[in-house]
């Protein structure tokens, strides 16, 4: 199941046709979009990791790989666009939490961490 974080982090040429951009992860099929290629930013399978980045391409070889969720953070048209939408949320979470690292972004972000054991 694919969901989405609050807050959905983009590049000016997804935030333009956001709508559009999230029907095509759903239906996985970006052929209707003016871009026929893009990224997209998740919460990560491996915990130590802050995000995993897919094209839209190989995010459904993944997805279909994996038992668990994803949840999309961000979304770029490009992957310039993709390290742009990445350094902003890195500014937001230094600026809130005061460090970077994968404990970091779940606290930023709200998730709870599984110890192990």
């Amino acid at each position: 199941m694919i969901e989405w974080n609050e807050k959905i982090y983009t590049d000016s040429v997804v935030n333009s046709k956001l709508k559009k951009y999230k029907k095509a992860i759903l239906k996985n099929n970006s052929r209707k979009l003016p871009i026929k290629s893009f990224y997209v930013i998740t919460f990560p399978f491996n915990s130590d990791n802050c995000f995993d980045i897919y094209s839209n391409t190989d995010m459904w070889l993944q997805y279909r790989k994996k038992t668990c969720d994803l949840k999309v953070v961000g979304i770029a048209s490009s992957w310039d666009g993709c390290m742009d939408v990445l350094e902003a949320i890195v500014k937001e979470v230094l600026d809130s939490v005061g460090t970077f690292d994968a404990k970091a972004v779940k606290e930023y972000f709200g998730i709870k961490m599984i110890e192990s054991a």
